[in-house]
C-alpha cells in the first residue's frame, strides 16, 4: 500500500504512468553483479530500449548524453524488489535492450568502454563452458568467476573460509561456480556446478573440465 501511494505521488508530480514505463517496457530478467574492482551494477532486460529511454527523460537528469541519473529514489525497488533496493538513485545507461544501473557514473563509463571494446563474458571460454552444461533459463542463478573475484572475496569472506578458497585442498583448483534454482509446474530443481582450471591440452574437452552435481526436489 505504501509503495502504491509513492508511485501515485510520482505519477501526479511528473504527469506519467510508472506502470506503463516499468511494466510495459521491461522483460522478466534482471541481474545484479559485482566486478573484480568491486564496482556494483545491475541490469534489467528491456523489450524496447529506445521507447524506455524516451519515457525516462522527465524522470532523470543528464550526465554525459548517454548516462543519466534517476531523480526519484527507490523506483527500481518498487518494481523489482529487494535485489535492487541498494540502487536507490542510480545512474543508468541503456544499451542493446538492457538498462544498466550503478550508484556511480564512473562504473557505467567503465562498463560502456568494456562493452564497446568487446570485452564480454560470452567470449570467455570458462564462462561459455559453464553455461553449455546448464539449462538456458532458471528462476535464480548465482555465478562466480574465481580468478576475477579475489579482490571481492578477500574483503567479504570470513578469514578462515577465505584461506580455504586459497588452499590446494580447497577451492583453488576451481575457476568457476554456478548455483542455479529453477521451478516448473510444481517441481523444483537445483543445479550446482564447479569448473576446474583447464590445461592447454584439455581446454576444448568440456566433459573433462566439469563436475556437475544435480539434485531434483
Amino acid at each position: 500500500k505504501a509503495i502504491r501511494q509513492k508511485i501515485a505521488g510520482i505519477n501526479e508530480k511528473y504527469r506519467l504512468n510508472l506502470d506503463e514505463i516499468f511494466l510495459k517496457y521491461t522483460n522478466s530478467q534482471f541481474v545484479t553483479f559485482q566486478l573484480q574492482n568491486k564496482q556494483k551494477l545491475a541490469a534489467v532486460q528491456l523489450n524496447s530500449g529506445e521507447k524506455l529511454e524516451q519515457l525516462l527523460l522527465d524522470l532523470s537528469d543528464d550526465y554525459d548524453g548517454e548516462i543519466r541519473l534517476l531523480k526519484e529514489p527507490d523506483l527500481l525497488y518498487y518494481y523489482f524488489g529487494t535485489p535492487l533496493k541498494s540502487f536507490k538513485k542510480p545512474y543508468y545507461l541503456i544499451i542493446n535492450n538492457y538498462i544498466i544501473l550503478s550508484p556511480y557514473p564512473s562504473s557505467l563509463i567503465d562498463f560502456r568502454n568494456s562493452y564497446e571494446d568487446n570485452k564480454l563474458l560470452t567470449l570467455d571460454k570458462t564462462y561459455t563452458a559453464v553455461f553449455r552444461q546448464l539449462p538456458a533459463t532458471s528462476n535464480i542463478l548465482f555465478y562466480l568467476n574465481y580468478k576475477r573475484a579475489q579482490n571481492i572475496m578477500i574483503n567479504t569472506i570470513y578469514p578462515d573460509f577465505y584461506d580455504h578458497t586459497r588452499s590446494k585442498n580447497g577451492l583453488k583448483a576451481f575457476d568457476g561456480f554456478v548455483y542455479q534454482l529453477g521451478g516448473d509446474q510444481g517441481s523444483f530443481q537445483t543445479n550446482m556446478l564447479f569448473t576446474t582450471q583447464a590445461t592447454e591440452k584439455d581446454t576444448d574437452d568440456v566433459s573433462e573440465q566439469l563436475d556437475n552435481l544435480q539434485v531434483d526436489r
